[in-house]
């Protein structure tokens, strides 16, 4: 419906559902946080679910002690989107929901359903430290279509002669094969010298951005090699998805390890990457974060203080001086918490 129309029907007189919206705000050990705040959102009119620019009304509450929060409001759309947020912690905002309805058209909804209890998970702040990061989605094509290619994660580029970097933290290889008018690719992520490696987590089910465990583990088992792996499609089974890491995890990695004489890591730099991690024409990861400080497994970032290495490279390479990317920082300037929006 064009805007024109969506204004019409804006216009029209509405009998507003009213509904209660019941919100549980707690931490990872499930005890309750007090004195979130609690946004819900719903639109303004029914013709906002039509509308090019719709109008929201926002709705905000307190939790108590119990980290409770209650909301009775009239909604005309049936569509709401919730956001919790506590000092110390990361915000969390659910998805899009809507209130079942038995009949619905231009003019009005009919509801149902007229009361919904949500729960929100928030994380703790632990210690966010000034890292380097790569936002998502980040990808960089390969040199060549076959080969192995050295990645500097801290000047996120490949290593001479194919880019800036200076130090392999891993290897991409890549095989492509022609077979029968097909190309078959082989590819995968290696590690080399002693101690260096990575290991696969599952991400933490959060609508966050941090999305992986405040530290990494410095007693893991560091694989010095991650192969691609081909597996059934989740959204569609009949078809076959490839990723080196999948969309739901993430790798730790451990790199620029040197041990002493007795065989103890003595410096060792810690990172990680966001999947889905492919290697096919490009390394793609969903971003990916450096901790620069050796033997430093923190891998929670300030946003505020950490660099942006996708802007460093592009200050470094337009500088005649060559800075280090250590030197740049960030230009991005940390999003103002926004109205959870329907």
């Amino acid at each position: 419906m064009n805007e024109i129309a969506s204004m019409i029907v804006s216009a029209l007189p509405f009998v507003g559902n009213v509904v209660n919206v019941n919100v549980h705000v707690a931490d990872e050990f499930s005890a309750p946080i007090s004195n979130a705040l609690v946004q819900v959102c719903t639109h303004e009119s029914n013709g906002d679910r039509f509308a090019r620019s719709p109008r929201y009304k926002t709705l905000e509450r307190r939790s108590d002690a119990h980290g409770n929060a209650r909301f009775t409001f009239t909604s005309v759309s049936g569509d709401i989107r919730c956001m919790a947020t506590a000092e110390g912690y990361y915000p969390e905002r659910d998805n899009k929901q809507r209130f079942a309805s038995t009949y619905s058209d231009f003019t009005k909804v009919v509801l149902s359903e007229y009361s919904k209890d949500i729960s929100f998970t928030l994380r703790r702040k632990k210690n966010p430290a000034a890292l380097f990061y790569a936002k998502p989605s980040f990808s960089l094509k390969l040199p060549s279509p076959s080969g192995e290619f050295g990645f500097d994660l801290q000047m996120n580029d490949w290593i001479v002669p194919h880019g800036g970097g200076k130090v392999a933290d891993f290897y991409v290889q890549r095989e492509a094969s022609p077979t029968n008018s097909k190309v078959t690719v082989n590819s995968g992520i290696v590690f080399r010298g002693d101690g260096n490696g990575a290991y696969i987590r599952r991400k933490v089910k959060t609508t966050s951005d941090f999305k992986t465990d405040h530290e990494a583990d410095t007693n893991g088992i560091y694989q010095a090699y991650l192969p691609l792996l081909r597996f059934p499609n989740p959204r569609n089974p009949v078809y076959t998805s490839s990723a080196i890491v999948k969309e739901d995890e993430y790798i730790v990695m451990r790199t620029r390890v040197k041990k002493d004489e007795k065989g103890n890591i003595v410096k060792a730099n810690y990172s990680a990457m966001l999947g889905t991690v492919n290697g096919d024409d490009y390394l793609d990861c969903l971003g990916y974060v450096f901790n620069p400080t050796p033997n430093d497994p923190n891998l929670e970032m300030d946003l505020k203080r950490s660099t942006d290495l996708e802007y460093a490279k592009r200050k470094w390479k337009s500088s005649s001086k060559r800075k280090p990317y250590a030197a740049v920082p960030s230009a991005r300037t940390p999003n103002k918490t926004n109205q959870p929006q329907p």
